[in-house]
């Protein structure tokens, strides 16, 4: 399984004028995660993170990125490694409070040679990067991801940290998935072994401004081999629903809050639902009962109409015993073929009818266990 992500800085939302970028349309386009600049060094604040981070979370992604560009130190300015990390977190506290905690949430240091007109102006160490990593790993709560391509440092990256490599083979999709399937998929050349230790990279930027996605042009694509679970073990990420979850939303006072990962949580300028956790379970008790009322309709009014295909089914059989002159061969096959399909549908919905009929009744034993407890 490929899990398909942008990565995303203010050129992006500046290109072809400044905007909000579209996160539902890249998120319904099939994205599964996204990472957005922060900071350069100790004098460069993204002016677009607040936005593009909350939109990312309002449109659902599961799995959100914020990421610092280290600088040399000393280089134009720029404090130290220890210096740039505080200013990364400290940014990122003023403009989005929720993120360290957000479940899915992790951090990116991209480390990169940087040239103008093709003169290096920034050769930023690799061990300058690992640094900028340990840091992370030891001011924030979340796991970083070091993106610094092989064709630029090779061997040098030290230290353990998960690897994001660069590499671009000459392909012309504008569609990242049939770019990525061009570029060899699985077995694309981005996937390699590199650093001291040599390790396999876990994530592959295959595009660079190369694609669109939704209403964007010319983004970066990155790729993952993996399913959801093994991103979230990645970057260190539970996303299993807990009792302390339960606990967030029900609280002791009896007052049931928003989930704090639903866009519309107080910090997010909604307002909590002054509603008893008896009247909650009350409530999704009622909700799924519902359901199953309409599933059960369906199915009856299906097998209604089950009933009146058979009766038209034995009526034609009858006119053809009888000498009728009609085409009985031919309307007798297209009953039975309609006949058939709603057959199988009834046994469909009511496949889907047992299974939610057992989910629901799982659901309130364990709500109920809860309230109890």
């Amino acid at each position: 399984m490929t899990l398909y992500g942008v990565d995303c800085s203010h050129y992006d939302n500046e290109r072809g004028g400044a905007h909000s970028l579209n996160m539902q349309g890249i998120k319904d386009a099939g994205i599964d995660f996204v990472s957005f600049k922060a900071t350069e060094g100790t004098t460069f604040k993204d002016a677009y993170l607040k936005d593009n981070l909350n939109r990312s979370k309002a449109a659902g992604f599961l799995f959100i990125g914020a990421y610092m560009v280290p600088r040399t130190p000393g280089n134009n300015g720029n404090g130290s490694i220890a210096a740039q990390v505080d200013y990364f977190k400290n940014y990122i506290d003023s403009v989005c409070p929720w993120f360290f905690d957000f479940e899915g949430a992790y951090c990116q240091v991209d480390t990169e040679i940087w040239t103008r007109n093709g003169v290096v102006y920034d050769h930023v160490s690799a061990a300058n990067g690992e640094l900028a990593a340990d840091g992370i790993r030891d001011k924030t709560p979340l796991t970083p991801l070091h993106y610094i391509s092989k064709g630029q440092y090779g061997s040098q990256p030290p230290g353990n940290t998960t690897l994001w490599n660069a590499n671009y083979p000459s392909v012309t999709s504008t569609n990242y998935k049939t770019r990525y399937s061009q570029a060899g998929g699985a077995s694309g050349p981005g996937w390699t072994t590199y650093g001291t230790p040599a390790r396999k990279n876990k994530l592959w930027q295959y595009g660079g401004g190369a694609v669109t996605i939704g209403t964007e042009h010319n983004l970066d694509i990155n790729a993952f081999e993996g399913t959801e679970a093994d991103f979230a073990e990645m970057i260190g990420a539970d996303m299993t629903f807990t009792a302390s979850d339960l606990d967030e939303m029900v609280h002791t006072d009896n007052v049931v809050r928003n989930a704090p990962w639903k866009s519309d949580a107080p910090e997010q300028g909604g307002t909590n639902k002054q509603t008893t956790l008896e009247n909650c379970l009350l409530d999704m008790s009622g909700q799924a009962n519902k359901a199953n009322t309409q599933s059960a309709s369906a199915v009856a009014a299906i097998a209604a109409a089950n009933k009146k295909l058979d009766a038209l089914t034995a009526a034609i059989t009858a006119l053809a015993a009888g000498g009728t002159n009609v085409d009985t061969a031919t309307i007798i096959a297209a009953v039975n073929t309609a006949a058939q399909a709603t057959h199988d549908q009834v046994a469909a919905l009511q496949a889907d009818l047992d299974a939610s009929q057992a989910e629901v009744a799982r659901l309130n034993q364990a709500l109920a266990a809860a309230y109890a407890a």
